[in-house]
This record gives C-alpha cells, sequence and structure tokens, in this order.
C-alpha cells in the first residue's frame, strides 16, 4: 500500500458535530420548556460522510463536564441519524439551572468522533410558584428629571455576586 495512502487514511479527520444549539439557538437563557430539544450539524473535510449514532452528556457544572461526570443526563450511544430537536431526557430541570452539554458521534463506520466543545443553556422562571417579583415605580422627581421617566429600584446585596439575571417585563 502506497504509504501517503496510509497517512491520509489515518489523518483523515472523520465527522465532527458543531453549532450546538438548545431551543434552535446558541447558549440560550432562559429556556422554559420543562424537555429542551438540543441540535447540532455535522462537519467534515470528505464527502459522503454521515452520523449512525450519538451520545449527549449534561451536567450541572463545566467541570464535571470535563471529567465526564454527567450529574444531569447521559443519553449513552443512541444508534440514530439524527442531528435535530432530540429531546433532553435527564434529571428534570429548575428554574434559573445552568446545564452544560456536548455531543460526540459515530460515522457511517462505527467510528466515533472526538467530544464537541462544551455548550450550555439557562432554564427560565419553570413554576409560578417560582415567580418573585418587586414593582419598580417612578416619582414625580423622576418625572420632572427629563421627557421620559426613570424607573430604577436600589437594592442592597450582602454577598459577592458571581452572577445575576434580571427579569423584567414591561
Amino acid at each position: 500500500m502506497n504509504i501517503l495512502l496510509l497517512v491520509a487514511l489515518l489523518a483523515a479527520p472523520g465527522i465532527t458535530p458543531e453549532n450546538l444549539r438548545c431551543e434552535y439557538r446558541v447558549e440560550p437563557r432562559g429556556v422554559d420548556v420543562s424537555l429542551p430539544r438540543l441540535s447540532w450539524t455535522l462537519e467534515s473535510a470528505e464527502r459522503a460522510r454521515w452520523q449512525s449514532a450519538y451520545q449527549i452528556v449534561v451536567a450541572s457544572t463545566p467541570a464535571g463536564l470535563e471529567a465526564n461526570r454527567a450529574d444531569l443526563w447521559d443519553s449513552g450511544k443512541v444508534a440514530s441519524h439524527e442531528t435535530a430537536n432530540i429531546p433532553f431526557a435527564g434529571q428534570p430541570l429548575v428554574s434559573h439551572q445552568r446545564c452544560y452539554w456536548k455531543v460526540r458521534v459515530w460515522d457511517e463506520e462505527g467510528t466515533p468522533s472526538e467530544w464537541s466543545r462544551t455548550a450550555s443553556w439557562t432554564t427560565g422562571i419553570m413554576k409560578p410558584e417560582d415567580w418573585h417579583a418587586a414593582w419598580i415605580a417612578w416619582s414625580r422627581t423622576a418625572l420632572n428629571s427629563g421627557p421620559l421617566p426613570m424607573f430604577r429600584r436600589e437594592f442592597t446585596v450582602a454577598r459577592k455576586v458571581t452572577r445575576a439575571t434580571a427579569y423584567l417585563s414591561g
């Protein structure tokens, strides 16, 4: 066998999962469905390559996902050509939950790809009882300060903030 052909066959990249999406969006925040749908596209330097199976893993922390501790869901190897709208089938999700996920696929010859890059989504407010709100109103002073009233509310945070999300409605 020609040595260059052998090197080319060994270096063939196969297929790679890319463009990870949850509910049709990249890195969405405020996902309000209990079973979000996950999707990806396939990339390959070669023609006529296809997916014969996939595995999705979902974890509550990026470190857990990196260490392959899928504490929220591990689909296991699923024989399927599907790459779109795969429903999450793991632990029940709660409001304001951050989920980190990745996928690997097997090609038509049964060769697994590398894991995709890590993607994430954050759930929104999942149940009515999780809504906690405070009205923000304008005062006469705010009305006299310019053409439009300014809405604001001051508050004090007792701990160091590592991440904050404001849900606004008007």
